[in-house]
């Protein structure tokens, strides 16, 4: 199955959302897992409310279902789960000391879990969250460094 990459990017998204153990009825919606360039490219942002509802409602019950299984099997998603997912650190950034806390763009919340400090000047970097071969996750700022983070909200 060719999925198209707005595609790949949500699946792996959802399957990502599903595997820090979030409740569904905590599921944000499609809506905030994709950026404004993926809703205009896959139609999401012409649907009415009720359809986007049910749209959302299928994604809840996919990733529950079927989605772990897509994530073990299907090469391109795959792919994309090693690249993890893309967002933003809201405002001003000034590095990390230890146990700093990161607001992202995406609605989540994620803590350093890891020692270690790193001073930079930034306003919204883009970051990628991505588990690591022992399944941790890592946040790394484009461009700049990688630190061990936990999730901590939403």
């Amino acid at each position: 199955m060719k999925l198209k990459p707005n595609l790949s990017h949500a699946i792996w998204s959802l399957c990502f959302f599903a595997s820090t153990g979030i409740a569904s009825n905590d599921f944000p919606g499609i809506e905030k897992l994709m950026n404004e360039a993926e809703q205009i490219n896959s139609g999401i942002s012409s649907l009415s409310k009720t359809q986007l509802e049910a749209l959302n409602q299928w994604l809840v019950r996919y990733t529950a279902n079927e989605a772990p299984a897509l994530q073990i099997e299907n090469s391109e998603v795959k792919q994309v789960a090693k690249q993890g997912v893309k967002t933003r650190i809201l405002g001003e950034f000034s590095g990390w000391t230890g146990k700093t806390i990161f607001v992202l763009e995406n609605g989540q919340t994620w803590q350093q879990r890891r020692r270690g400090r790193w001073k930079t000047s930034l306003v919204n970097p883009e970051v990628i969250l991505s588990q690591n071969f022992t399944g941790a996750y890592e946040l790394s700022v484009v461009g700049g460094k990688t630190t061990g983070v936990k999730r901590i909200s939403r």
